[in-house]
Formats: C-alpha cells, sequence, structure tokens
C-alpha cells in the first residue's frame, strides 16, 4: 500500500513537473518573440510585459473563463488576492518560478524514486 502511494505521488510530481517545464518554455518563447519579432506598435516590451497582458493576448477567451471559475467555484478571494497580483507581475518571475519550481520538483521526484527502488 505504501509504495502504490509512494508511486502515485511520484507520478503526480513528474506530471506536474512536466506541466511546469511546458509553461516555463512558453514564458521563454513569448520573450524571445516579444524582443526579437513583435511590432513596437503592439508595445509587449518583452520580459517586463505582465504575465495577464500575455495570456490575454495569446487566449482571451480561457482568461476569462478561468476567472469566472475560480470566483464562483472557488473563492473571490482566491483571484483577488493570489492570482491578480501574479497576472501583474512580469512575465520572467513567472518564468523563474515555474522553471525553478521544476528543477525542485525533478529533485524531490529523484529522492522519491530512489526510496521506492531501495
Amino acid at each position: 500500500m505504501k509504495s502504490i502511494f509512494l508511486s502515485l505521488i511520484l507520478f503526480l510530481i513528474k506530471a506536474g513537473t512536466i506541466i511546469g517545464i511546458l509553461l516555463g518554455l512558453l514564458s521563454l518563447a513569448w520573450i524571445v518573440y516579444a524582443e526579437t519579432y513583435a511590432p513596437p506598435a503592439q508595445a509587449l516590451n518583452g520580459i517586463s510585459t505582465p504575465l495577464g497582458h500575455v495570456w490575454f493576448s495569446l487566449h482571451t477567451y480561457s482568461l476569462n473563463i478561468s476567472q469566472s471559475l475560480t470566483q464562483r467555484y472557488l473563492s473571490p478571494k482566491l483571484w483577488e488576492v493570489i492570482i491578480v497580483p501574479l497576472l501583474v507581475q512580469p512575465i520572467w518571475i513567472f518564468c523563474l518560478l515555474t522553471l525553478g519550481g521544476n528543477i525542485f520538483g525533478l529533485f524531490i521526484a529523484s529522492l522519491l524514486s530512489r526510496r521506492l527502488k531501495s
């Protein structure tokens, strides 16, 4: 029973790490795009562009649906106190947080896999 639980935790950490790495790479790609190919009229400013602006530019509908679902089914305070301050931060902070968190996740996953093998 214990090894099944640890295997499930290990799987969830690895899956979350993969998703996080993809999000980190997406934010890096956005920074590169905004710095090199975006017309100056869009005023994206590349690395200093807020995360919310990037999300709105990429897919407006998912931002709106995320806000309404969070406020309706979870908590309005969650959106106002936690998510909105994250959305106004520059995208490079999001990039560092996702990639740094994933390095930590990979470290935890390697520790768990060693524990499962022994």
